[in-house]
């Protein structure tokens, strides 16, 4: 009997500072919340000083704990519950201790599944680009600056998802959000805001691959002149997987495969840069064409297009003219390759090549008498580093000195 009466003391203190919260005003009610919470505290020790409850009892303290619930839940902006419960540590089955306040709700926020799928896309977006910018490294060699991007972007994407995708994540990111006194009510668009963010950065640095690819278009140029040729072909290998519109990077990976004897790769590379209509490229696959292959129709009509390109370098077009006589002197078109070779002559004169086929073409017409003066300007400005070059010049010399031993 006397632990049915504390309770009902109990029960009566319960309800008075109930009613003392109930008529205070909102959200200036700290000493009536922990009153109440205090009073709440002995109630539950007296019904664990009692063995049996009547019904009328356990209706009257269910009735009192719901005014409670609902009076707590009117005060939003309380503060002071969570650290009046670390002070005391309540165990858990004192419920009311762990009471929170609702948190602000916005008429925005019914958006907040919206704003949580639009952020999942943007994160498999972001994704994908990092799988993709990966994949075209690693397709070109790995190197420190490739290693260093793709660790970085991987960082960044990964923190991204995982303060959206996991329960860690989410919890380090909530919590650096209320370190920055952000609402609670804007925490999904913020974290739509940062995918976002992150979104635009790797697209930034997709929109900077051509730029990336230049850069190790200028490093095996560096290391091509050192005759660093295995070096210089990763660096244009690097160059093509990173931008496959980089016709330059093509036409100078061709190039290292050719000065490495690896023919067929060569050959493949050029075509590619002949797809871009990058000039050069005709002449080079042209060049290919007559000398390894004896195929002169093909090199001719690769060095027609290759003219067509409107060349305003006097130089290049000499050696697109200089490979036309070339080719139209394999098929014996002799008048054809005499015009071209004198026009590459008359563009640039101390190239010793047009000089050399020149006088081939004059001797295929009998015009040997004349064919002399260019095996002489052939032998004057041949140059040792070219092997076509050395080849003539060989013949030159053949001819000069046949004449000199008569």
């Amino acid at each position: 009997m006397e632990g049915e009466n504390l309770i009902k003391i109990a029960i009566d203190e319960y309800a008075v500072v109930l009613v003392r919260l109930k008529t205070s005003k909102m959200n200036s009610c700290s000493q009536e919340i922990l009153d109440v919470l205090i009073a709440r505290d002995r109630l539950r020790l007296a019904i664990q000083e009692t063995s049996e409850l009547s019904g009328q009892i356990l209706l009257k303290i269910s009735q009192l704990d719901q005014q409670f619930k609902t009076l707590i839940l009117q005060r939003k902006e309380l503060k002071e519950i969570a650290t009046w419960r670390k002070i005391v540590s309540p165990p858990q089955e004192a419920w009311w201790w762990f009471l929170e306040p609702s948190p602000e709700s916005k008429p925005w926020s019914r958006f907040d599944w919206l704003w949580e799928a639009l952020t999942i896309v943007i994160l498999i977006l972001n994704f994908s680009l990092v799988t993709e910018f990966i994949t075209r490294f690693l397709r070109g060699g790995l190197d420190p600056l490739g290693a260093f991007a793709i660790i970085t972007q991987s960082l960044v994407a990964a923190l991204a998802a995982g303060g959206t995708l996991t329960t860690v994540g989410q919890n380090v990111i909530d919590r650096a959000l209320e370190n920055l006194h952000i609402p609670p009510y804007f925490h999904h668009e913020v974290k739509l805001g940062l995918a976002v963010f992150v979104f635009c950065c790797l697209l930034f640095l997709h929109a900077s691959l051509p730029y990336i690819a230049d850069f190790y278009v200028e490093r095996g140029l560096s290391e091509q002149r050192n005759y660093q040729f295995a070096s210089a072909l990763e660096n244009y290998r690097r160059a093509t997987e990173l931008d496959p519109n980089n016709m330059e990077a093509y036409y100078y990976l061709g190039n290292s495969y050719e000065q490495l004897q690896q023919l067929d790769q060569a050959r493949s590379a050029y075509q590619v840069a002949v797809l871009g209509n990058l000039t050069q490229a005709f002449n080079n696959l042209a060049h290919l064409y007559i000398v390894e292959d004896q195929d002169y129709s093909a090199a001719a009509a690769l060095l027609m297009q290759g003219l067509q390109q409107n060349v305003d370098n006097d130089q290049i077009r000499a050696i697109l003219l200089k490979n036309l006589g070339w080719a139209r002197l394999g098929q014996k078109r002799y008048s054809e390759a005499q015009a071209n070779l004198e026009e590459a002559i008359h563009l640039n004169e101390q190239q010793a090549s047009p000089h050399c086929l020149l006088a081939q073409v004059l001797e295929a017409q009998e015009k040997k008498a004349i064919a002399l003066n260019y095996w002489q300007n052939c032998s004057d400005y041949v140059n040792g580093q070219n092997p076509d070059e050395d080849r003539w010049f060989g013949l030159a010399q053949q001819r000069l000195n046949s004449v000199r031993s008569r």
